[in-house]
């Protein structure tokens, strides 16, 4: 997905300005902090036993938007990464109804800048370390799923 010329400037702009323009174009229903509209607990990948409670993480005050069909959307502009990737957003298919776990209604897309033009790229895609296991005890086997469902393949 190639984004618009005129979103907020990834590199001087704020997590808060990415998430109202991406509501000039999608129905957000409801803006807040994530830990308002998300659920507090995720479990890693085919995991019921572990995963992270977001109550304790930064992400926790991260800007958030709610769709009229119930999904939620997380914003995150973080030029650290590395020289292409400017940050990541995160979707809950589901909104705080179950299952709350990575790779299941928890998918992650990375904001990377390629020839000059911004991009959503799923979590998990070509040169990202990420993967996605079954049984994961942790964010970077939790994470890659995403590109499972946008390849149309079954999840491991």
């Amino acid at each position: 997905m190639i984004a618009d010329d005129n979103l907020p400037n990834l590199v001087t702009g704020t997590d808060t300005d990415l998430r109202n323009k991406f509501c000039e174009y999608i129905k957000c229903i409801k803006t807040d902090q994530m830990i308002n509209l998300f659920n507090s607990y995720y479990n890693w990948y085919e995991n019921t036993g572990a995963g992270i409670d977001y109550t304790a993480q930064p992400a926790a005050n991260f800007p958030a938007a709610q769709l009229n069909n119930g999904m939620v959307v997380l914003f995150d502009i973080d030029g650290s990464y590395n020289a292409h990737t400017y940050g990541y957003i995160y979707v809950d298919t589901t909104g705080k109804n179950k299952p709350n776990m990575f790779g299941k209604d928890y998918l992650l897309f990375w904001i990377i800048k390629q020839n000059n033009n911004y991009m959503l790229m799923p979590g998990g895609g070509d040169n990202d370390p990420w993967t996605c296991v079954a049984g994961s005890g942790n964010f970077n086997t939790s994470s890659g799923c995403t590109v499972y469902y946008m390849d149309g393949r079954e999840l491991p």
